[in-house]
């Protein structure tokens, strides 16, 4: 599955990114990565409720992208993380989080880059399970 291995090229590209995570359009999880020895400030069923509100979130985006265009990335900067959110293709969406240490914008370029050219994950293999880093 391609995802598996977008979300091991993204962790692999960056220390500062915590925790990476596929879901379709109804906010269930495809796959996710976790960087180890990083821990959760988010319980499992937290991080469940803050994805379905991203999801909707951006269904209500694209109701709007007829006027203005479709959005490339939402992010919030809490005092410990940083969440970048951004559709992938038109039914999946990339939820990451990343320390506070690099300006938000080095990150949002930097997935994007890795988000545009598919090649870099495509064909690069199979992963099968949630993998701690």
């Amino acid at each position: 599955m391609k995802y598996n291995v977008l979300l091991e090229t993204i962790m692999s590209s960056d220390k500062d990114i915590r925790f990476s995570l596929v879901s379709d359009k109804y906010g269930n999880v495809i796959t996710c990565r976790h960087r180890k020895g990083e821990n959760n400030f988010l319980t499992e069923d937290e991080t469940t409720d803050s994805l379905h509100y991203s999801v909707e979130s951006w269904k209500i985006r694209k109701q709007h992208a007829k006027k203005i265009g479709m959005g490339k990335y939402a992010l919030v900067e809490y005092e410990k993380i940083t969440r970048l959110t951004m559709p992938i293709d038109e039914e999946n969406l990339l939820l990451i989080t990343a320390d506070n240490t690099k300006s938000p914008m080095k990150i949002i370029d930097h997935i994007l880059s890795i988000i545009s050219n598919p090649k870099l994950y495509s064909d690069l293999g199979q992963w099968e399970q949630i993998v701690t880093i």
